[in-house]
């Protein structure tokens, strides 16, 4: 269901960029919610209320760890990792990234507070990697003129 208000503390809307591997899930699950209501209408709920099954797109589901295990269980995935893990796996992940700044996962997590950072994930490490291996120097590779190449082997 579309609501003109904003779950951030802010209170603003935010964008939220998908790759292509969430897109092709949407658009697999975008088959899967057609086939199970014929079609597909604004105010209907992504994640639609129903036991066993999904029955009634025009209700949310009531408890999105249930769904999670169900999605976990169809997916073959084993753990138990609860939903709100993901949040902190996503933002190791993409905290591991060098060209990642920090301002953008502030962005991204919406959050105000770089404390949040440390929360989430594990930046500083991969900050502090970034950074140290700005400090290494450059070694002297030796300069290797290939003359020719006699069955496999490299003759200097």
């Amino acid at each position: 269901m579309v609501t003109e208000r904003a779950k951030t503390k802010g209170g603003e809307n935010r964008p939220i960029p998908m790759n292509a591997d969430l897109m092709a899930a949407l658009v697999e699950y975008l088959g899967w919610y057609r086939e199970r209501f014929g079609e597909t209408k604004p105010d209907w709920y992504v994640f639609p209320w129903g036991k066993p099954f999904p029955s009634d797109p025009t209700r949310p589901v009531t408890n999105i760890d249930t769904a999670w295990q169900n999605v976990k269980a169809k997916a073959g995935i084993e753990g138990r990792a609860r939903f709100h893990d993901q949040r902190h796996t996503w933002k190791s992940d993409l905290g591991s990234n060098p060209e990642v700044s920090s301002q953008t996962m502030l962005n991204m997590g919406g959050w105000s507070d770089a404390r949040m950072l440390e929360r989430y994930g594990h930046t500083a490490i991969a900050e502090a990697r970034k950074a140290v291996k700005g400090l290494e120097r450059k070694k002297a590779q030796p300069e290797i003129v290939v003359k020719e190449a006699v069955k496999g082997e490299i003759v200097q």
